[in-house]
């Protein structure tokens, strides 16, 4: 399978390594406001007008036969190194679907919040077994499991898909227990966490 992609992947790479940039650099001081600029951002050029995010996929896809475009070489090239050097940039400062969560944490009453009743390490084990189940599938043939990703579900807007619904119940849920996606079942934040650490 050949990926295609026009010019126009230069303008969204270089926009999404702004955002790497961001949040990479330690000179200037990341203030509240800045980060919901980047946040807002993020939501509606990555989110709503790419609608295209870096998953974990996108490392194995050469031992799918898929080749990775310009874009998306780029884009998992960004996030492995914003994973080496900056403790997961991707996940703190691009994903669009961790600042939608955000946003709307910042919109609702912080008295609703409250401690999930599992320990993050318990979190972590879940997180970790699940990404590892998803990605032994994938490379024994089930392609499928590599849509196990909500954001292109909630940013598409497919209204009549069961997807749409549960990527909505998350952002609700999310107002209980922030971050509960990213925390509880975001493979790609597994990956580039594990990266991460590893190489602490």
């Amino acid at each position: 399978i050949k990926a295609l992609n026009t010019l126009t992947w230069i303008v969204h790479i270089s926009l999404i390594g702004l955002l790497f940039l961001y949040g990479i650099q330690k000179k200037y001081k990341k203030s509240k406001r800045d980060i919901r600029i980047v946040s807002i951002l993020s939501v509606i050029y990555i989110g709503f007008f790419m609608n295209s995010s870096f998953t974990y996929v996108s490392f194995i896809h050469p031992f799918l036969g898929t080749a990775l475009s310009p874009l998306i070489a780029f884009y998992a090239l960004f996030s492995l190194l914003g994973a080496i050097w900056g403790s997961n940039i991707y996940c703190s400062y691009v994903c669009p679907f961790g600042h939608a969560q955000r946003l709307a944490l910042q919109l609702s009453n912080k008295r609703f919040t409250s401690k999930f009743f599992l320990s993050n390490k318990v979190i972590s084990r879940i997180r970790n077994g699940l990404t590892l189940i998803l990605v032994v599938g994938i490379l024994l043939g089930i392609r499928s499991w590599g849509n196990f990703e909500v954001f292109p579900d909630l940013f598409g807007l497919q209204f009549n898909s069961i997807w749409f619904g549960i990527s909505l119940l998350i952002i609700l849920v999310n107002l209980r227990y922030p971050f509960i996606w990213c925390r509880f079942a975001c493979p790609t934040g597994a990956v580039l966490d594990g990266i991460s650490k590893g190489c602490k």
